[in-house]
């Protein structure tokens, strides 16, 4: 079993989020913020900007105007899709790196972000819950402990193949078997390391594990449905393959339906097409 003090020094050695990523992410998180602030933020960092305003007048977003400036991004764009497009370009080069403990490409643990990100938005508007940018926030980066834990699972990567292909327990079960810890727990040290937002850490933490959420359950549900949903349609399911399941107090919590699900699937499917797009800018 590996000891957790080997697992913090792969945290500590791994580069954080960009600062200006980090202010974005605290600050979406505030229960009154508007796109206002996000802009104050952005603003200061003309790389960044930059990235944005080339992201939008690319085909990612079809606009029929040249948006020359985060004001008339916000105009053309909307509050919701311009606070998502600086999420995922600050978190874009964190998030396309090899996994191979994982089983996962580079870019791979990128595009099943994008879609649990997607897919938690879809749904917290289909279902009308608050906070729509955090749970956006929390979905986009819910597997950030894959990146510290990687290395570990590499190692182990045989014997992982092995019990996935003879049990019908969950991944997360059998990491935890392996080396003392699930990706969710270490993620949610990493996330606490970077200061990120109680809510953000405890969805991260619990992801696989929604009834057990201890700061906003409805966010951690949300959340958990957008991951597997993502890994559904083929987003980055690697060695894990479809050892998931929904909750069933997730789904029985908001009456999550079929139809509900296929709706939500195509926006996803759009979205991360879109997502792939972007990572040829």
């Amino acid at each position: 079993m590996t000891e957790l003090k080997e697992i913090l020094s792969k945290i500590r050695e791994i580069p954080p989020l960009p600062n200006i990523a980090l202010k974005v992410i605290r600050t979406t998180s505030k229960p009154d913020v508007s796109v206002r602030d996000i802009i104050d933020v952005v603003r200061l960092d003309q790389g960044l900007v930059g990235k944005i305003l080339k992201l939008c007048n690319s085909s990612y977003f079809g606009l029929r105007r040249t948006v020359d400036s985060l004001q008339s991004a916000l105009v053309l764009l909307g509050d919701t899709a311009l606070i998502n497009t600086v999420l995922n370009s600050c978190s874009s080069d964190f998030l396309q790196k090899n996994v191979t403990g994982y089983d996962l490409r580079r870019g791979e643990l990128w595009r099943h972000s994008v879609g649990c990100a997607f897919a938690s938005h879809s749904l917290s508007e289909k279902v009308h819950t608050t906070n729509k940018d955090v749970v956006y926030t929390a979905g986009l980066l819910h597997d950030i402990g894959k990146i510290a834990l990687n290395a570990f699972m590499t190692e182990k990567f045989g014997e992982i193949v092995k019990r996935v292909q003879e049990s019908d327990a969950e991944f997360i079960t059998i990491e935890k078997e392996l080396l003392g810890y699930h990706h969710g727990e270490i993620g949610a040290m990493i996330a606490q390391n970077w200061k990120f937002p109680d809510v953000i850490i405890d969805a991260v933490r619990y992801h696989h594990e929604p009834e057990k959420a201890e700061v906003d359950k409805e966010v951690t549900f949300i959340v958990h449905i957008g991951d597997i949903l993502s890994l559904m349609l083929g987003y980055g399911c690697g060695v894990a393959g479809l050892h998931y399941q929904f909750h069933r107090d997730a789904i029985k919590h908001f009456d999550v339906s079929d139809d509900m699900i296929e709706r939500i699937s195509a926006d996803v499917v759009e979205a991360v097409a879109k997502a792939d797009e972007f990572l040829k800018l």
